[in-house]
Protein backbone atom coordinates (compact mmCIF):
# COMPACT_ATOMS: atom_id res chain seq x y z
CA UNK A 1 0.00 0.00 0.00
CA UNK A 2 1.55 3.29 -1.10
CA UNK A 3 0.69 6.70 0.33
CA UNK A 4 0.00 9.82 -1.70
CA UNK A 5 -0.07 8.01 -5.02
CA UNK A 6 -3.67 7.28 -5.90
CA UNK A 7 -7.01 6.53 -4.32
CA UNK A 8 -7.77 2.84 -4.00
CA UNK A 9 -11.08 1.13 -4.86
CA UNK A 10 -13.74 0.88 -2.16
CA UNK A 11 -13.38 -2.90 -1.91
CA UNK A 12 -9.88 -2.27 -0.58
CA UNK A 13 -10.40 0.95 1.35
CA UNK A 14 -13.16 -0.64 3.43
CA UNK A 15 -10.37 -2.55 5.18
CA UNK A 16 -8.07 0.45 5.58
CA UNK A 17 -8.64 1.74 9.10
CA UNK A 18 -6.20 3.63 11.32
CA UNK A 19 -6.35 3.60 15.12
CA UNK A 20 -5.87 7.01 16.72
CA UNK A 21 -6.09 8.14 20.34
CA UNK A 22 -6.19 11.91 20.09
CA UNK A 23 -6.85 14.77 17.70
CA UNK A 24 -5.05 13.86 14.51
CA UNK A 25 -2.40 16.35 13.28
CA UNK A 26 -2.70 17.87 9.80
CA UNK A 27 0.27 15.97 8.23
CA UNK A 28 -1.09 12.62 9.42
CA UNK A 29 -4.67 13.45 8.45
CA UNK A 30 -3.57 14.60 4.99
CA UNK A 31 -1.69 11.39 4.26
CA UNK A 32 -4.51 9.15 5.48
CA UNK A 33 -7.16 11.12 3.61
CA UNK A 34 -5.29 11.05 0.30
CA UNK A 35 -4.84 7.29 0.69
CA UNK A 36 -8.59 6.99 1.45
CA UNK A 37 -7.97 5.59 4.93
CA UNK A 38 -10.56 5.96 7.68
CA UNK A 39 -9.77 6.47 11.36
CA UNK A 40 -11.28 5.16 14.59
CA UNK A 41 -10.54 6.57 18.02
CA UNK A 42 -9.57 4.11 20.73
CA UNK A 43 -8.40 5.75 23.93
CA UNK A 44 -8.78 2.93 26.45
CA UNK A 45 -5.46 1.28 25.53
CA UNK A 46 -7.25 -1.89 24.39
CA UNK A 47 -6.02 -3.13 20.99
CA UNK A 48 -8.49 -6.02 20.80
CA UNK A 49 -10.42 -4.68 17.81
CA UNK A 50 -9.43 -6.55 14.62
CA UNK A 51 -10.59 -3.65 12.45
CA UNK A 52 -7.51 -1.42 12.33
CA UNK A 53 -4.27 -2.15 10.48
CA UNK A 54 -2.17 0.88 11.48
CA UNK A 55 -2.07 3.33 14.34
CA UNK A 56 -1.03 6.81 15.29
CA UNK A 57 -0.84 6.97 19.07
CA UNK A 58 0.69 9.86 20.96
CA UNK A 59 -1.13 9.85 24.30
CA UNK A 60 -2.36 6.35 25.21
CA UNK A 61 0.38 3.78 24.84
CA UNK A 62 -0.17 0.06 25.00
CA UNK A 63 0.92 -1.73 28.14
CA UNK A 64 3.59 -4.27 27.22
CA UNK A 65 1.33 -7.25 27.89
CA UNK A 66 -1.39 -5.92 25.55
CA UNK A 67 0.82 -6.25 22.46
CA UNK A 68 0.14 -9.99 22.50
CA UNK A 69 -3.51 -9.33 21.61
CA UNK A 70 -2.71 -7.54 18.36
CA UNK A 71 -3.47 -9.35 15.13
CA UNK A 72 -0.53 -10.33 12.97
CA UNK A 73 -1.40 -7.74 10.29
CA UNK A 74 -1.73 -4.86 12.77
CA UNK A 75 1.18 -2.45 13.23
CA UNK A 76 1.59 -0.13 16.19
CA UNK A 77 3.75 2.98 16.03
CA UNK A 78 5.28 2.45 19.49
CA UNK A 79 7.82 -0.07 20.77
CA UNK A 80 7.32 -1.76 24.14
CA UNK A 81 9.22 0.04 26.89
CA UNK A 82 9.75 3.08 24.68
CA UNK A 83 10.46 5.06 27.85
CA UNK A 84 14.01 3.66 27.84
CA UNK A 85 14.72 6.43 25.34
CA UNK A 86 12.04 9.06 25.84
CA UNK A 87 12.29 9.41 29.62
CA UNK A 88 15.31 11.58 30.31
CA UNK A 89 16.37 9.69 33.43
CA UNK A 90 16.34 6.32 31.62
CA UNK A 91 18.13 7.71 28.57
CA UNK A 92 20.84 9.01 30.88
CA UNK A 93 21.13 5.63 32.62
CA UNK A 94 21.41 3.67 29.37
CA UNK A 95 24.02 5.95 27.81
CA UNK A 96 26.02 6.06 31.05
CA UNK A 97 26.13 2.26 31.12
CA UNK A 98 27.59 2.22 27.61
CA UNK A 99 29.98 5.02 28.47
CA UNK A 100 31.40 2.96 31.33
CA UNK A 101 32.28 0.26 28.79
CA UNK A 102 33.41 2.40 25.86
CA UNK A 103 34.54 5.65 27.42
CA UNK A 104 34.76 8.56 24.98
CA UNK A 105 32.89 6.64 22.27
CA UNK A 106 29.70 7.41 24.22
CA UNK A 107 30.66 10.87 25.40
CA UNK A 108 27.91 12.62 23.42
CA UNK A 109 25.32 13.20 26.17
CA UNK A 110 25.82 16.04 28.68
CA UNK A 111 26.46 15.03 32.29
CA UNK A 112 23.04 14.36 33.80
CA UNK A 113 21.73 13.49 37.27
CA UNK A 114 18.33 12.20 38.31
CA UNK A 115 16.99 14.01 41.36
CA UNK A 116 16.39 13.19 44.13
CA UNK A 117 17.91 9.71 43.56
CA UNK A 118 21.35 11.13 42.73
CA UNK A 119 21.14 14.25 44.82
CA UNK A 120 24.36 13.65 46.77
CA UNK A 121 26.36 12.80 43.65
CA UNK A 122 25.19 16.02 42.07
CA UNK A 123 25.94 17.95 45.26
CA UNK A 124 29.56 16.74 45.19
CA UNK A 125 30.01 17.84 41.57
CA UNK A 126 28.51 21.23 42.39
CA UNK A 127 30.80 21.79 45.36
CA UNK A 128 33.87 20.78 43.36
CA UNK A 129 33.06 23.47 40.78
CA UNK A 130 31.93 26.20 43.17
CA UNK A 131 34.31 28.97 44.21
CA UNK A 132 33.44 31.01 47.29
CA UNK A 133 34.57 34.35 45.84
CA UNK A 134 34.59 34.00 42.07
CA UNK A 135 31.75 31.73 40.91
CA UNK A 136 32.34 30.34 37.44
CA UNK A 137 28.91 30.48 35.83
CA UNK A 138 30.08 28.27 32.98
CA UNK A 139 30.61 25.43 35.48
CA UNK A 140 27.67 26.22 37.75
CA UNK A 141 25.13 26.65 34.97
CA UNK A 142 22.79 23.65 34.80
CA UNK A 143 19.40 23.08 33.24
CA UNK A 144 16.48 21.46 35.07
CA UNK A 145 14.01 19.31 33.11
CA UNK A 146 10.99 17.17 34.03
CA UNK A 147 11.74 13.52 33.27
CA UNK A 148 8.65 12.87 31.12
CA UNK A 149 7.65 16.20 29.55
CA UNK A 150 8.62 17.78 26.23
CA UNK A 151 8.17 20.96 24.16
CA UNK A 152 10.17 22.99 26.68
CA UNK A 153 7.57 22.55 29.43
CA UNK A 154 9.00 22.96 32.93
CA UNK A 155 12.58 23.71 31.78
CA UNK A 156 14.64 26.35 33.56
CA UNK A 157 18.27 27.30 34.06
CA UNK A 158 19.86 27.32 37.52
CA UNK A 159 23.17 28.76 38.69
CA UNK A 160 22.84 28.97 42.48
CA UNK A 161 22.42 26.13 44.96
CA UNK A 162 19.23 27.65 46.37
CA UNK A 163 17.55 27.11 42.98
CA UNK A 164 18.02 23.33 43.12
CA UNK A 165 14.87 21.47 44.25
CA UNK A 166 15.62 18.94 46.96
CA UNK A 167 12.77 16.45 46.58
CA UNK A 168 11.20 16.96 43.13
CA UNK A 169 11.62 14.25 40.49
CA UNK A 170 13.69 16.02 37.84
CA UNK A 171 16.82 15.63 35.79
CA UNK A 172 19.54 18.23 36.06
CA UNK A 173 21.83 18.41 33.04
CA UNK A 174 25.10 20.21 32.45
CA UNK A 175 24.37 23.22 30.26
CA UNK A 176 26.37 23.39 27.02
CA UNK A 177 27.45 27.00 27.58
CA UNK A 178 29.55 27.40 24.42
CA UNK A 179 27.23 26.41 21.55
CA UNK A 180 27.99 27.10 17.93
CA UNK A 181 26.19 30.34 17.08
CA UNK A 182 24.75 31.61 13.81
CA UNK A 183 24.11 35.33 13.65
CA UNK A 184 24.65 35.36 17.44
CA UNK A 185 21.70 33.00 17.98
CA UNK A 186 21.70 29.55 19.51
CA UNK A 187 20.27 26.71 17.39
CA UNK A 188 19.74 22.96 17.46
CA UNK A 189 18.77 20.26 14.95
CA UNK A 190 15.61 18.17 15.22
CA UNK A 191 16.28 14.80 13.58
CA UNK A 192 13.53 12.34 12.66
CA UNK A 193 14.81 8.80 13.18
CA UNK A 194 12.82 5.70 12.24
CA UNK A 195 13.57 2.32 13.82
CA UNK A 196 11.79 -0.59 12.14
CA UNK A 197 13.45 -3.34 14.20
CA UNK A 198 15.72 -3.75 17.20
CA UNK A 199 16.68 -7.36 16.39
CA UNK A 200 18.23 -7.13 13.92
CA UNK A 201 18.73 -3.40 14.41
CA UNK A 202 17.51 -1.26 11.49
CA UNK A 203 17.81 2.51 11.78
CA UNK A 204 16.90 5.25 9.29
CA UNK A 205 17.28 9.01 9.47
CA UNK A 206 15.11 11.40 7.51
CA UNK A 207 16.89 13.90 5.29
CA UNK A 208 14.24 16.49 6.13
CA UNK A 209 15.81 17.75 9.35
CA UNK A 210 14.58 20.88 11.08
CA UNK A 211 17.02 23.56 12.30
CA UNK A 212 15.46 25.59 15.12
CA UNK A 213 16.73 28.92 16.42
CA UNK A 214 16.31 30.76 19.70
CA UNK A 215 14.69 34.12 19.04
CA UNK A 216 16.91 36.31 21.26
CA UNK A 217 20.67 36.80 20.97
CA UNK A 218 22.76 34.37 22.99
CA UNK A 219 24.47 35.62 26.14
CA UNK A 220 25.96 34.24 29.36
CA UNK A 221 25.07 37.34 31.30
CA UNK A 222 23.39 36.11 34.52
CA UNK A 223 20.57 38.57 33.85
CA UNK A 224 19.57 36.47 30.80
CA UNK A 225 19.39 33.12 32.62
CA UNK A 226 15.65 33.53 33.12
CA UNK A 227 15.09 34.46 29.47
CA UNK A 228 14.20 31.16 27.81
CA UNK A 229 14.08 32.87 24.41
CA UNK A 230 17.87 33.14 24.73
CA UNK A 231 18.70 29.62 25.90
CA UNK A 232 15.98 27.34 24.48
CA UNK A 233 15.31 26.59 20.82
CA UNK A 234 11.93 24.84 21.17
CA UNK A 235 9.52 26.18 18.56
CA UNK A 236 6.60 25.56 20.92
CA UNK A 237 8.17 28.14 23.24
CA UNK A 238 9.76 30.65 20.85
CA UNK A 239 6.58 31.06 18.80
CA UNK A 240 5.27 33.34 21.56
CA UNK A 241 8.10 35.81 20.99
CA UNK A 242 7.12 38.68 18.69
CA UNK A 243 10.43 38.26 16.85
CA UNK A 244 9.54 34.72 15.75
CA UNK A 245 9.38 34.32 11.96
CA UNK A 246 8.90 31.25 9.74
CA UNK A 247 8.66 31.01 5.95
CA UNK A 248 7.20 28.11 3.98
CA UNK A 249 9.84 28.22 1.24
CA UNK A 250 12.58 27.60 3.82
CA UNK A 251 11.63 23.88 3.85
CA UNK A 252 13.34 23.27 0.53
CA UNK A 253 15.69 26.24 0.46
CA UNK A 254 19.44 25.84 0.75
CA UNK A 255 19.95 29.59 1.14
CA UNK A 256 20.34 30.81 4.75
CA UNK A 257 17.87 33.48 5.82
CA UNK A 258 18.85 35.11 9.11
CA UNK A 259 15.47 36.77 9.52
CA UNK A 260 13.63 33.48 10.19
CA UNK A 261 13.89 30.89 12.96
CA UNK A 262 13.44 27.59 11.12
CA UNK A 263 15.80 26.36 8.43
CA UNK A 264 16.26 23.26 6.37
CA UNK A 265 19.40 21.23 7.04
CA UNK A 266 20.69 22.22 3.59
CA UNK A 267 20.55 25.89 4.58
CA UNK A 268 22.53 25.12 7.72
CA UNK A 269 25.24 23.28 5.78
CA UNK A 270 25.44 26.18 3.30
CA UNK A 271 25.86 28.64 6.16
CA UNK A 272 28.59 26.52 7.75
CA UNK A 273 30.47 26.36 4.45
CA UNK A 274 30.23 30.15 4.29
CA UNK A 275 31.88 30.13 7.74
CA UNK A 276 34.66 27.90 6.31
CA UNK A 277 33.35 24.89 8.25
CA UNK A 278 33.07 21.53 6.50
CA UNK A 279 29.70 20.02 7.52
CA UNK A 280 30.47 16.47 6.32
CA UNK A 281 32.42 15.35 9.44
CA UNK A 282 29.71 16.86 11.62
CA UNK A 283 27.00 14.86 9.85
CA UNK A 284 29.02 11.64 10.06
CA UNK A 285 29.43 12.11 13.80
CA UNK A 286 25.71 12.84 14.16
CA UNK A 287 24.97 9.55 12.40
CA UNK A 288 27.21 7.75 14.88
CA UNK A 289 25.36 9.39 17.76
CA UNK A 290 22.02 8.19 16.33
CA UNK A 291 23.08 4.57 15.92
CA UNK A 292 24.89 4.36 19.26
CA UNK A 293 21.85 5.80 21.00
CA UNK A 294 19.63 3.08 19.55
CA UNK A 295 22.22 0.41 20.33
CA UNK A 296 22.24 1.50 23.97
CA UNK A 297 18.63 0.29 24.42
CA UNK A 298 18.45 -2.55 21.88
CA UNK A 299 19.24 -5.18 24.52
CA UNK A 300 16.25 -3.99 26.57
CA UNK A 301 13.62 -3.45 23.88
CA UNK A 302 14.36 -6.42 21.58
CA UNK A 303 13.52 -9.11 24.21
CA UNK A 304 10.19 -7.40 24.94
CA UNK A 305 9.29 -7.38 21.25
CA UNK A 306 10.12 -11.09 21.01
CA UNK A 307 8.09 -11.81 24.15
CA UNK A 308 4.93 -9.81 23.54
CA UNK A 309 4.59 -9.43 19.76
CA UNK A 310 3.54 -12.18 17.38
CA UNK A 311 5.93 -10.78 14.79
CA UNK A 312 8.87 -8.36 15.22
CA UNK A 313 7.64 -6.16 12.37
CA UNK A 314 4.37 -5.38 14.18
CA UNK A 315 6.02 -2.41 15.86
CA UNK A 316 8.08 0.53 14.70
CA UNK A 317 8.73 4.01 15.99
CA UNK A 318 9.58 7.46 14.74
CA UNK A 319 11.78 9.30 17.23
CA UNK A 320 12.70 12.97 17.44
CA UNK A 321 16.35 13.48 18.42
CA UNK A 322 17.55 16.93 19.42
CA UNK A 323 21.21 17.60 18.58
CA UNK A 324 23.20 20.64 19.70
CA UNK A 325 26.57 21.52 18.11
CA UNK A 326 29.11 23.28 20.31
CA UNK A 327 31.77 25.78 19.25
CA UNK A 328 34.27 22.92 18.81
CA UNK A 329 31.87 21.34 16.25
CA UNK A 330 31.01 18.42 18.51
CA UNK A 331 27.38 17.23 18.33
CA UNK A 332 25.62 16.59 21.65
CA UNK A 333 22.47 14.52 22.10
CA UNK A 334 20.22 16.66 24.28
CA UNK A 335 17.16 14.41 24.43
CA UNK A 336 15.06 11.86 22.56
CA UNK A 337 11.35 12.46 21.97
CA UNK A 338 8.92 9.64 21.40
CA UNK A 339 6.02 10.58 19.13
CA UNK A 340 7.66 13.85 18.06
CA UNK A 341 5.10 16.57 17.62
CA UNK A 342 3.38 16.60 14.25
CA UNK A 343 1.29 19.61 15.18
CA UNK A 344 1.64 22.11 12.35
CA UNK A 345 0.99 25.77 13.01
CA UNK A 346 2.55 27.10 9.80
CA UNK A 347 3.13 26.01 6.21
CA UNK A 348 6.77 25.16 6.95
CA UNK A 349 5.68 22.47 9.42
CA UNK A 350 2.93 21.14 7.18
CA UNK A 351 5.23 20.65 4.18
CA UNK A 352 8.05 19.14 6.21
CA UNK A 353 6.04 16.81 8.41
CA UNK A 354 3.71 15.63 5.65
CA UNK A 355 6.70 14.22 3.77
CA UNK A 356 8.08 12.61 6.95
CA UNK A 357 4.80 10.86 7.79
CA UNK A 358 4.25 9.77 4.18
CA UNK A 359 7.68 8.21 3.85
CA UNK A 360 7.47 6.62 7.30
CA UNK A 361 4.31 4.79 6.27
CA UNK A 362 5.74 3.83 2.89
CA UNK A 363 8.93 2.49 4.42
CA UNK A 364 7.19 0.51 7.15
CA UNK A 365 4.65 -1.02 4.76
CA UNK A 366 1.17 -2.19 5.74
CA UNK A 367 -0.27 -5.52 4.52
CA UNK A 368 -3.87 -5.85 3.45
CA UNK A 369 -5.81 -8.07 5.88
CA UNK A 370 -7.76 -10.94 4.34
CA UNK A 371 -11.14 -12.15 5.55
CA UNK A 372 -9.43 -14.95 7.45
CA UNK A 373 -7.00 -12.57 9.09
CA UNK A 374 -9.84 -10.38 10.25
CA UNK A 375 -11.41 -13.24 12.17
CA UNK A 376 -10.94 -13.59 15.93
CA UNK A 377 -9.15 -16.94 15.60
CA UNK A 378 -6.45 -15.83 13.17
CA UNK A 379 -2.95 -14.94 14.26
CA UNK A 380 -2.34 -17.15 17.28
CA UNK A 381 0.98 -17.47 19.09
CA UNK A 382 2.06 -20.30 16.79
CA UNK A 383 2.73 -17.73 14.04
CA UNK A 384 4.68 -15.45 16.34
CA UNK A 385 8.01 -15.26 14.51
CA UNK A 386 8.72 -14.51 10.89
CA UNK A 387 10.36 -17.27 8.89
CA UNK A 388 13.80 -16.64 7.44
CA UNK A 389 12.43 -16.04 3.90
CA UNK A 390 9.96 -13.52 5.35
CA UNK A 391 12.74 -11.69 7.16
CA UNK A 392 14.77 -11.54 3.97
CA UNK A 393 11.72 -10.31 2.08
CA UNK A 394 11.18 -7.53 4.61
CA UNK A 395 14.89 -6.64 4.43
CA UNK A 396 14.75 -6.36 0.63
CA UNK A 397 11.52 -4.39 0.78
CA UNK A 398 12.95 -1.79 3.13
CA UNK A 399 16.22 -1.61 1.19
CA UNK A 400 14.39 -0.96 -2.08
CA UNK A 401 11.79 1.38 -0.62
CA UNK A 402 14.37 3.55 1.15
CA UNK A 403 15.80 4.49 -2.24
CA UNK A 404 12.55 6.30 -3.09
CA UNK A 405 11.89 8.05 0.23
CA UNK A 406 13.42 10.87 2.23
CA UNK A 407 14.94 8.34 4.64
CA UNK A 408 18.55 7.21 4.55
CA UNK A 409 19.56 3.91 6.07
CA UNK A 410 22.12 4.29 8.85
CA UNK A 411 22.32 0.74 10.15
CA UNK A 412 23.24 -1.84 9.08
CA UNK A 413 25.56 -1.53 6.07
CA UNK A 414 26.47 2.12 6.66
CA UNK A 415 29.83 2.58 4.97
CA UNK A 416 30.73 5.84 6.61
CA UNK A 417 30.10 4.77 10.20
CA UNK A 418 32.25 2.30 12.12
CA UNK A 419 30.33 0.26 14.66
CA UNK A 420 32.43 -2.90 14.50
CA UNK A 421 33.94 -2.48 17.97
CA UNK A 422 30.55 -1.79 19.53
CA UNK A 423 28.94 -4.81 17.88
CA UNK A 424 31.83 -6.98 19.07
CA UNK A 425 30.94 -5.96 22.61
CA UNK A 426 27.18 -6.36 22.24
CA UNK A 427 27.53 -9.87 20.77
CA UNK A 428 30.63 -11.12 22.59
CA UNK A 429 30.33 -14.65 24.08
CA UNK A 430 30.16 -15.31 27.83
CA UNK A 431 33.40 -15.72 29.75
CA UNK A 432 32.93 -19.48 30.11
CA UNK A 433 33.93 -20.15 26.52
CA UNK A 434 32.67 -21.36 23.16
CA UNK A 435 30.36 -24.03 24.52
CA UNK A 436 27.79 -21.30 25.27
CA UNK A 437 28.38 -19.48 21.99
CA UNK A 438 24.79 -20.27 20.97
CA UNK A 439 23.62 -17.49 23.28
CA UNK A 440 24.74 -15.00 20.64
CA UNK A 441 22.13 -13.62 18.27
CA UNK A 442 23.35 -14.86 14.92
CA UNK A 443 21.91 -11.92 13.00
CA UNK A 444 24.10 -9.58 15.01
CA UNK A 445 27.10 -11.85 14.44
CA UNK A 446 26.50 -11.50 10.73
CA UNK A 447 26.26 -7.73 10.94
CA UNK A 448 29.38 -7.57 13.06
CA UNK A 449 31.40 -9.69 10.67
CA UNK A 450 30.02 -7.96 7.60
CA UNK A 451 30.85 -4.48 8.88
CA UNK A 452 34.32 -5.46 10.01
CA UNK A 453 35.29 -7.22 6.79
CA UNK A 454 33.57 -5.06 4.20
CA UNK A 455 33.15 -1.63 5.76
CA UNK A 456 36.23 -1.39 7.92
CA UNK A 457 37.92 2.05 7.95
CA UNK A 458 41.54 2.17 6.74
CA UNK A 459 42.86 2.85 10.24
CA UNK A 460 41.33 -0.28 11.78
CA UNK A 461 42.36 -3.88 11.34
CA UNK A 462 39.91 -6.00 9.39
CA UNK A 463 40.23 -9.07 11.56
CA UNK A 464 37.95 -10.08 14.39
CA UNK A 465 39.59 -11.51 17.53
CA UNK A 466 38.49 -15.07 18.12
CA UNK A 467 37.03 -15.61 14.64
CA UNK A 468 39.47 -16.83 12.02
CA UNK A 469 37.15 -17.02 9.04
CA UNK A 470 34.05 -15.23 7.86
CA UNK A 471 30.69 -15.41 9.63
CA UNK A 472 29.60 -18.08 7.17
CA UNK A 473 32.48 -20.38 8.04
CA UNK A 474 32.22 -19.58 11.73
CA UNK A 475 28.52 -20.42 11.94
CA UNK A 476 28.83 -23.48 9.75
CA UNK A 477 31.71 -24.81 11.87
CA UNK A 478 29.75 -24.24 15.03
CA UNK A 479 26.69 -25.87 13.50
CA UNK A 480 28.74 -28.97 12.72
CA UNK A 481 29.87 -29.19 16.32
CA UNK A 482 26.24 -29.47 17.49
CA UNK A 483 24.26 -30.49 14.40
CA UNK A 484 21.02 -31.44 16.11
CA UNK A 485 20.67 -28.12 17.87
CA UNK A 486 22.21 -25.64 15.48
CA UNK A 487 21.98 -27.03 11.97
CA UNK A 488 18.95 -24.96 10.99
CA UNK A 489 20.28 -21.77 12.58
CA UNK A 490 23.65 -22.19 10.89
CA UNK A 491 22.12 -22.80 7.46
CA UNK A 492 19.71 -19.89 7.76
CA UNK A 493 22.41 -17.54 8.99
CA UNK A 494 24.81 -18.54 6.23
CA UNK A 495 22.16 -18.03 3.58
CA UNK A 496 21.22 -14.67 5.09
CA UNK A 497 24.83 -13.49 5.08
CA UNK A 498 25.34 -14.53 1.45
CA UNK A 499 22.18 -12.66 0.45
CA UNK A 500 23.23 -9.51 2.33
CA UNK A 501 26.65 -9.70 0.70
CA UNK A 502 25.15 -10.15 -2.75
CA UNK A 503 22.78 -7.26 -2.11
CA UNK A 504 25.62 -4.96 -1.13
CA UNK A 505 27.62 -5.96 -4.19
CA UNK A 506 24.59 -5.26 -6.37
CA UNK A 507 24.11 -1.87 -4.75
CA UNK A 508 27.75 -0.95 -5.20
CA UNK A 509 27.75 -2.08 -8.82
CA UNK A 510 24.57 -0.11 -9.47
CA UNK A 511 26.21 2.96 -7.96
CA UNK A 512 29.22 2.45 -10.20
CA UNK A 513 26.98 2.17 -13.25
CA UNK A 514 25.19 5.36 -12.28
CA UNK A 515 28.51 7.13 -11.90
CA UNK A 516 29.61 5.91 -15.33
CA UNK A 517 26.35 7.09 -16.84
CA UNK A 518 26.80 10.46 -15.18
CA UNK A 519 30.26 10.83 -16.67
CA UNK A 520 28.97 9.82 -20.08
CA UNK A 521 26.11 12.30 -19.92
CA UNK A 522 28.41 15.08 -18.84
Amino acid sequence: MTFLVRKLPKSITSKLIWRIDYKIPIPVERNLRLANIRTIMIVNRRPYSPRWIGSYNTQSYLHNSLYRFMKIYQKDNNFPSRAELSHKNRLKTNIEAMKMRFGKAFDFHPTTFHLPNEFFRFQKIWRDNAHPSYPDYSKLLWILKPTKLSCGVGIRLVHTWDQIPKMSSLVVQRYIHQPLLINENKFDIRLYVLVTSFEPLRVYVNKKCMVRFATNKYSLDPNTFDDLYVHLTNSSLNKYNRKYQVKEKAVSSNVPDHTIHKWSIEALWANLRHMDINPDPIWEEICQVIVKTMMSVAHKIAPLVNTYCQSPDQVHELWGLDILIDNKLKPWLIEVNSAPSMVSENLFDIRLKTVIIRDTYNLVGYPMPTAKQGSSTWGTRTSRFLTQPEKRKQERFEKQTAQFTSFSRLFPLAKQVDHAELIRYLTKPPKNGLKNQSQLRYYDILVRDFLTHFYCPPNEKSTIPGIKNSAIQFLEDYGKSQPEKNEETSANASEEFREIKQGSELTMSESANEADEGQTNS
